[in-house]
């Protein structure tokens, strides 16, 4: 994180990088998550309720142009077809599972809300283990 916070500070740097994944809170009720490939010039909205794209995508688009020095021709698509939470409370940890799966390669989401408790905790085994290893 602190590498991406300090390329972001450096405009040409961020564009090194094949992919970033960029959580995004909407109307600080919900979350999703973009991937983008500054090198193809594209965003992937991802998100699992069915929500329209928010206007802060627009943003990001336009704070990747000011990073870059000119403004570039990017190509914004919402991922379709992906996994849908049936709750109210599990928008975060879909978001954070698009971000790993693309993170992995990983082609097939193959995970749905009952899995939610369980990645839940998987998520904080990780946290606690690089916690413990780094203090």
């Amino acid at each position: 994180m602190k590498d991406l916070a300090e390329a972001m500070r450096r405009k040409d740097d961020f564009f090194k990088y094949s992919f970033v994944l960029w959580p995004v809170n909407i109307n600080n009720q919900h979350w999703a998550i973009l991937v983008v490939e500054p090198g193809r010039q594209t965003i992937q909205y991802m998100e699992s309720m069915g929500c329209t794209m928010p206007p802060a995508v627009d943003s990001i688009r336009e704070f990747l142009d000011l990073q870059h020095g000119t403004p570039l021709t990017w190509t914004i698509n919402r991922v379709e077809n992906l996994p849908r939470q049936l709750d109210s409370t599990s928008c975060g940890v879909f978001a954070c599972l698009y971000g790993v799966y693309k993170v992995f390669g990983c082609t097939e989401f193959d995970f749905q809300t009952t899995d939610m408790n369980r990645v839940r905790l998987w998520i904080a085994g990780h946290f606690l283990h690089y916690t413990t290893r780094t203090t």
